[in-house]
């Protein structure tokens, strides 16, 4: 999918892709009111392109076309498998663009962040200001997320997006075996073991992927109650580099389990 505020280059970036003008383009904010489904195919593989109204601020919606278009794209992110979130790269993060990353964070969805427009920012600014930290500082929900800076209308690092596709689908799918699983947590819980709740000590005896798309895993402890929330990322964190998840979001689920 192909998310972002209106106006920010979403068929500007499909067009380039498919080298022509398949989708209406303007420099009109919402001029695409639809989601619009765009397939092509490179190197014998098949993508399809999910293409969106953008999404708007609540307090802008105001005629019903465009709450459509809100819901229209919500869905997208939905049915989608890797989310590309287009950011303005002169404007940088907004906090529109932070709410849209927590939909697809919440949706569970693969992210890319593409920082587009860059042909416009000054080469001396680019270089210094250490954009990538600040975007992923400030979309701090899917900070997992690769970042490129592109630029749509120029096709300026266009041809990257297909490689970081691959990475983040196959991360997303990523199945991994219990026993080095339970390797990793053993580790961790000799060097990190959780913190004592309450003058109880919080035990971790196993940990399996039952699923996929995101890649879920399932703790079980002798207690829920109790594990920090930033314990948790904690967690998270290990496993995403310990399995290099870069990309994709993780689900941590924690199951009470009585040892007799």
């Amino acid at each position: 999918a192909v998310v972002g505020k209106p106006n920010v280059g979403k068929s500007t970036l499909i067009n380039k892709i498919l080298g022509e003008e398949r989708l209406l383009t303007s420099p009109i904010p919402g001029t695409t009111r639809d989601s619009i489904d765009t397939s092509i195919e490179i190197g014998g593989k098949k993508y399809i392109f999910i293409d969106t109204a953008g999404i708007r601020r609540k307090s802008k919606v105001t005629f019903s076309v465009e709450r459509y278009s809100v819901l229209r794209a919500i869905k997208t992110i939905e049915r989608a498998d890797v989310v590309l979130l287009m950011v303005d790269s002169q404007e940088g993060p907004t906090h529109q663009d932070a709410r849209i990353g927590e939909l697809i964070h919440d949706k569970g969805k693969g992210c890319i962040i593409l920082l587009n427009k860059w042909d416009l920012v000054p080469e001396k600014i680019a270089r210094t200001t250490g954009i990538e930290d600040i975007t992923r500082d400030r979309l701090k929900e899917i900070d997992f997320a690769p970042v490129i800076s592109i630029s749509a209308l120029t096709g300026k690092r266009v041809n990257k997006i297909f490689d970081c596709i691959e990475l983040v689908y196959q991360n997303y799918c990523q199945r991994i075996a219990t026993k080095p699983l339970n390797r990793m947590l053993e580790t961790v819980l000799k060097t990190n073991p959780p913190p004592i709740y309450k003058g109880t000590e919080i035990k971790f005896y196993y940990i399996s992927q039952p699923m996929t798309k995101p890649p879920t895993f399932v703790i079980f402890t002798n207690r829920i109650k109790g594990i920090p929330e930033s314990y948790q990322k904690f967690l998270e964190n290990r496993l995403r580099q310990e399995f290099d998840l870069e990309g994709t979001p993780i689900k941590l689920i924690f199951r009470e389990k009585r040892r007799k």
